[in-house]
């Protein structure tokens, strides 16, 4: 009776089985753009082609590095054409040597007409992007201080009026050891000799901004209940100190090197709004994929990473910096 009942149940559920045609994404090649840009870097831009989403592998037909077009315009009239630079991956710089300047909207505009795959035998659609480079917001009262080998920097900055986004990035230098230096938006490669690494060091804040910029409900007033870890860097806005003087203090533990005296490099950037949502949204992502954190905690995953190219992928933004250096005794030193 049993064996029966199966039976008739299978007959079922063939009986209403249908078939269901679904279209899928055809996995089009479009461009990859990666500026961060910076009035201490002439213009240089990575360039690239977007992998199959469908996993399929695609034959290049042709790639042709000479015939890629990398344009950038700002909103003066002034124009720079960028060549293929041969370095790490598709690079191109500036031939002319110019520089964005703060203030000034630029425009890139990305064209691989060499580029054919052999499923769709045409180069992928034109891409551009734009973005306005921040006015520079320095370190100020800089304060350093250890207690029992727990080291703490409290600065100020004044905030301008609007919207405004930051990012604290802390760096430790002690012997090179060979390894190239990789973040968001720096590449150093590997030196030969007598130069420093930079180590990135993790830091801690109680600072309501951080808290805040995390979806953690909290005013200027609520600086007990929170202590935020950051893996040598931090990105927020001013959204709770809009136009006026923040004080911020940040908490770590130096490294220890054997026979070389501790100095450390504190960089603040202020970020334009472009690449704030991309560190963000990258942050917020690679926590996601490496198993979630409260404080990072997304519906969604993984958590999709913001651009602002048209038409393609990466991001082109801009950033300005100023670097606070000091030693243990809390003096000032120059590179």
């Amino acid at each position: 009776m049993r064996t029966f009942c199966i039976a008739v149940m299978l007959c079922t559920l063939s009986a209403c089985e249908s078939i269901i045609e679904l279209e899928t994404p055809y996995g089009e090649h479009k461009i990859v753009a990666h500026g961060f840009f910076m009035p201490d870097s002439v213009w240089t831009v990575d360039v690239d082609i977007s992998l199959q989403t469908s996993g399929f592998p695609v034959t290049l037909l042709s790639r042709d590095t000479k015939q890629t077009v990398v344009v950038v315009a700002d909103d003066t009239g002034g124009v720079d054409t960028l060549q293929y630079y041969r370095g790490v991956g598709y690079n191109y710089r500036s031939v002319q040597g110019m520089r964005p300047r703060p203030g000034v909207t630029y425009t890139l505009r990305v064209e691989m007409p060499g580029f054919v795959s052999s499923e769709t035998l045409a180069p992928p659609v034109p891409v551009e992007a734009s973005a306005q480079l921040p006015e520079r917001t320095t370190v100020q009262n800089a304060v350093y201080s250890n207690d029992n080998g727990t080291s703490s920097l409290h600065f100020s900055i004044e905030d301008l009026p609007g919207a405004n986004y930051y990012r604290i990035e802390l760096f430790q230098i002690g012997p090179e050891d060979g390894r190239a230096i990789i973040n968001d938006t720096l590449f150093i490669p590997p030196a030969v000799e007598n130069v420093f690494h930079y180590r990135k060091v993790d830091f801690h804040s109680t600072d309501p901004a951080f808290r805040f910029h995390y979806g953690e409900v909290g005013t200027l007033e609520q600086r007990e209940e929170i202590d935020f870890d950051f893996p040598g860097r931090a990105v927020f806005s001013d959204a709770l100190f809009d136009g006026a003087s923040h004080d911020i203090e940040i908490v770590f533990e130096p490294y220890t090197y054997p026979g070389f005296e501790p100095r450390f490099s504190m960089i603040l950037s202020t970020l334009s709004s472009d690449l704030f949502m991309y560190l963000h949204t990258l942050n917020r992502h690679e926590n996601e994929a490496a198993g979630g954190d409260s404080y990072y905690a997304s519906e969604v995953f993984p958590v999709p990473v913001y651009t602002n190219i048209k038409n393609g992928y990466g991001v082109f933004a801009g950033y300005v910096s100023d670097t606070y250096r000091f030693d243990l005794d809390g003096n000032e030193w120059q590179e």
